[in-house]
């Protein structure tokens, strides 16, 4: 009671709009349109930075009170939307509105889009303190042990999915957190979902799945989608048979099933106790399942040939978080990006705190709409997967920086999946051995047939593994908003689309920047490392371009369009079924590994419960998939590796040898996209950010995330920052958001995001893809050699495809499920068998896109996973 009436005091005396936010009388005229876009727009800056603010002080350190002052900057924000919204209603008639220019109307109609705010005070309020709760449920549930050890999702329970391989371990991370944290958002999410839709209905939307959608500015969206998944559905489907072949030599019958031929998420009765069927999920190194590269080392085809996990030449090089950092700033700025300014440095948070509080570790970046603070929030730690993080979050950061000057209105991703994919376009680059050669983390780079497999295994372990959840996702979330999928089937009905479409567009972007690099021959293979060409690709967006390869979603094609990506699918039967090392012709493509490695099984599913988790009937592979979601499968990599002889491309050992920490983790992503040409983070990111884990044991959200704070200065990433390849990854993801933010921080405030959900999401993701090769990984000195040949690639390619891949099926699911719920067609008593999300689909699908975009640019040939665009401004210039 004590809380609510302190809440209710601070937002009584805040409700009133402040009197210099409150728009004047505008008369309906040409001129006055302008003038009127032209002071919301200074305005909305000053109103989403405090806003921003708000929730990154929230985020970075999880107290009460710094939730209750993010409620009330957001209910002033909702204030601020309103007034100006209704104004742009009462007077600029729509009749009127189509007379104006296209960048005037594209403002207003998006200004008059009043969301919450249409909501009235009371259920404002109550939705507002709903996010806030499900933020902290989410980010400090933790799992306890008779003894009362406890462990915390970030970076704990995280650590367990991805490195254990212990089953029973495995289920106790994976059934507690989701136990402890289901059952309390339970209650929750349906008053969201209820609230949500009320508000959208008023903005003239059936659902808030439809408006979602809306983003995406494509009105056969849906069946485009589908389109995608179809295509993508053979490449997925093999690699599954390939890892649960794996998994199966590893863990046995008992816990892996070959004989049943379905594939399923989640199907719940409601309950989280009785598991009626256990899921390959469990075992795929991540929580959720949505990527598969953390079990590499259990699925490298060629293990004999050089890994490209530059992890261990980082830690022997020293490689902190902060280093980690100036590697990634240095690879964009090598292709004439922007350096990452001083905010960045100043208020990033790279590293997880020390004083124990309670924060939001997942990675992240934020554009605070100042045009000069932009901030990364990430807990690097010294691995390659990490360094890979740190080139996705600079990235969205580079892309903060070549949009701040735009509208506010226009300062985000072209789709919600292109800020994920140009983030991790660049990641696609900066992992090949040649980077990692370039930068000095691998000693050479071995060009051959099984280092090409053994690099695109893992690869497809990050990559393909994903895009069925991805796709999932919000196909869930759009059943839940349209009622398709009730409160009561929530668990059987799930699917994450943003995502999905990323992961798809970062390819098509790297291929672009590979092309503008001067990269010939398989895209794998590219590193755009010091291409100015492919920065100069990257900075159309500075200009009010959302990239010179932007395509609508409908023409977006999944499958390979050229020789460099087409992979034998139409091999003789017997050649498909004999092993590797009989094949004289082995191509450097990961599907053929997954041609010549068929399994007669194709079954593959999630999880089918009757809503109590304790009694298992019949398992449920994604309990050891290495993820609490099984949404990738990357940390269940080492179960996979096809060759274990082959050099992995995990740097963490080296990184942690070479001293990396959180800050370095960081500067070697700014570096990254500064080599580009892009925009180095501001000084208010370094100042502001949180890198690392609080030590003051405050409770906050882990998950890093990136925040523009709308004031064209303050930028931040909150990330609980360890030393492993996989957080740098983040670190380039989350930096890749920033850069973003960067890009159009001078774009209308209702223009600064992705353009659409899944855009920031893949813009982020593409240049991870880059900053992960041996390539890149051997240019920054974390590698000491670059293997190249057939067996190798396999290995690096599973493992992206244990996080990509894998990842499709769950970011489909996710949003169809919410779609479902939003629309009523998922009742809440179904919420437990509907569910989906799909902005991260989209952004899987994305990124590569972009990553094929930006190893054009930079000059690269062969195939992608060897792409590294480290140091092309020519890349760089396709970001701005």
């Amino acid at each position: 009671m004590q809380r609510a009436a302190v809440l209710l005091t601070l937002i009584s005396a805040s409700a009133a709009l402040r009197h210099e936010w409150i728009p004047r009388d505008y008369s309906q005229t040409v001129v006055e349109a302008q003038r009127f876009v032209e002071a919301y727009n200074s305005t909305a800056e000053e109103v989403f930075y405090l806003s921003t603010e708000a929730s990154w002080n929230y985020i970075t350190n999880l107290t009460e009170h710094n939730s209750q002052l993010q409620v009330i900057t957001f209910l002033e924000e909702q204030e601020f939307t309103e007034a100006w919204g209704q104004k742009a209603k009462d007077t600029f008639s729509d009749s009127f509105i189509e007379t104006l220019n296209p960048e005037v109307q594209k403002i207003l109609g998006i200004i008059k889009v009043l969301g919450p705010a249409n909501l009235p005070t009371t259920e404002r309020e109550r939705y507002n303190a709903i996010l806030s709760q499900m933020d902290s449920i989410y980010s400090t549930t933790k799992v306890c042990n008779g003894t009362g050890e406890c462990w915390s999702l970030e970076p704990d329970l995280t650590d367990i999915m991805a490195n254990s391989r212990s089953y029973n371990a495995l289920l106790f991370a994976w059934e507690g957190w989701h136990n402890e944290s289901g059952n309390r958002l339970r209650s929750l999410y349906p008053e969201f979902v209820e609230l949500s839709n009320k508000a959208s209905r008023m903005d003239g939307f059936p659902d808030t799945g439809a408006y979602w959608r809306s983003w995406y500015e494509s009105p056969t969206f849906k069946q485009d989608l589908e389109n995608l998944f179809i295509q993508l559905q053979p490449l997925y489907q093999n690699l599954h048979a390939f890892v649960r072949r794996k998994l199966y030599n590893f863990y046995g019958p008992k816990y892996i099933n070959l004989k049943d031929s379905s594939f399923y998420y989640f199907i719940y009765d409601g309950n989280y106790t009785t598991v009626l069927k256990m899921l390959m999920c469990l075992v795929l190194g991540n929580m959720w399942s949505q990527t598969w590269n953390n079990i590499y080392n259990m699925m490298i085809p060629f293990p004999d040939k050089p890994n490209v996990d530059v992890t261990d030449t980082m830690v022997a090089q020293g490689y902190n978080a902060t280093h980690m950092f100036r590697v990634a700033e240095e690879f964009f700025t090598s292709l004439g990006l922007i350096r990452m300014p001083d905010e960045f440095w100043d208020k990033s948070i790279i590293e997880k705190p020390s004083d124990g509080r309670d924060m939001v570790a997942h990675a992240s970046a934020w554009d605070f709409y100042n045009r000069k603070d932009f901030r990364i929030n990430q807990w690097t730690t010294v691995t390659m997967e990490q360094l890979s993080t740190v080139h996705h979050e600079i990235g969205h950061v580079e892309y903060f920086l070549q949009y701040k000057d735009q509208p506010v209105s226009f300062r985000d991703g072209a789709n919600p999946g292109f800020h994920e994919a140009i983030g991790d376009v660049l990641s696609l680059s900066a992992s090949t051995p040649k980077h990692l050669y370039t930068i000095g983390l691998m000693d050479e780079v071995t060009d051959d047939a099984e280092s090409d497999i053994n690099y695109l295994l893992k690869m497809a372990l990050e990559k393909i593994a994903f895009l069925p959840f991805g796709y999932l996702i919000d196909q869930w979330r759009w059943g839940v908003f349209s009622g398709r999928t009730p409160p009561e089937r929530y668990n059987s009905e799930w699917w994450y689309l943003r995502y999905f479409v990323s992961f798809i567009l970062q390819f098509q972007f790297h291929e672009k920047l590979c092309r503008e690099s001067g990269h010939t021959g398989p895209l794998h293979k590219c590193d755009i490392y010091r291409s100015t060409k492919a920065g100069a690709v990257l900075e159309l967006s500075r200009h009010g371009c959302v990239l010179a390869f932007l395509v609508r979603i409908s023409d977006i094609q999944a499958r390979p369009r050229e020789p460099v990506y087409t992979a034998s699918t139409s091999l003789p039967e017997p050649a498909r079924l004999r092993p590797p090392q009989t094949l004289q012709f082995l191509r450097p493509q990961f599907i053929l590994l997954l041609n010549v490695i068929l399994l007669a099984d194709s079954s593959f599913y999630y999880f089918v419960y009757d809503g109590n988790y304790s009694t298992v009937l019949k398992m449920l592979m994604c309990l050891v998939l290495g993820n609490m979601w099984s949404q990738t499968w990357n940390n269940i990599y080492n179960m996979m590796i096809p060759f274990p002889d082959k050099p992995n491309v995990d740097v963490t050992d080296t990184m942690v040898a070479q001293g990396f920490n959180a800050t370095h983790m960081f500067r070697v992503a700014e570096e990254f996209f500064t080599s580009l040409g892009l925009i180095r983070m501001p000084d208010e990111f370094w100042d502001k950010s949180i890198i690392e884990k609080p030590s003051d044991g405050r409770d906050m959200v882990a998950h890093a995330s990136a925040w523009d704070f709308y004031n064209r200065k303050d930028f931040r990433i909150n990330q609980w920052t360890t030393v492993t390849m996989e957080q740098l990854s983040t670190v380039h993801h989350e930096i890749g958001h920033v850069e973003y933010f960067l890009q159009y921080k001078d774009q209308p405030v209702s223009f600064r995001d992705g353009a659409n959900p899944g855009f920031h999401e893949a813009i982020g993701d593409v240049l991870s893809l880059s900053a992960s090769t041996p390539k890149h990984l051997y240019t920054i000195g974390l590698m000491d050699e670059v293997t190249d040949d057939a067996e190798s690639d396999i290995n690096y390619l599973l493992k992206m495809a244990l996080e990509k891949i894998a990842f499709l099926p769950f970011g489909y699911l996710i949003d169809q499920w919410r779609w479902g719920v939003f629309s009523g067609r998922t009742p809440p008593e179904r919420y437990n068998s509907e569910w989906w999300y799909l902005r991260y689909f989209v952004s899987f699908i994305l990124q590569f896109q972009f990553h094929e975009k930006l190893c054009r640019e930079s000059g690269h040939t062969g195939p992608l996973h060897k792409c590294d665009i480290y140091r092309s401004t020519k890349a760089g210039a396709v970001l701005e």
